[in-house]
């Protein structure tokens, strides 16, 4: 579902954050992650209520 973020801002988007560590867990789908973010500043809901909308589930760091 994170088809709603269009491809010309994740293209721009997903060259800012800094590659991943190289130990430790692998990062959840980071266009998801925005897209989710952007829907909670948009519409207001709070997180929890996306929970799994956007195929971001639970709480997450970082």
């Amino acid at each position: 579902m994170s088809d709603t973020l269009p491809d010309g801002l994740w293209e721009f988007v997903q060259q800012l954050p800094p590659p991943p560590p190289k130990p430790g867990r692998p990062r959840m789908d980071q266009r998801a992650v925005l897209t989710t973010v952007l829907f909670v500043q948009v519409s207001g809901c709070s997180w929890e209520t996306t929970d799994g909308l956007f195929g971001i589930r639970g709480r997450f760091v970082g």
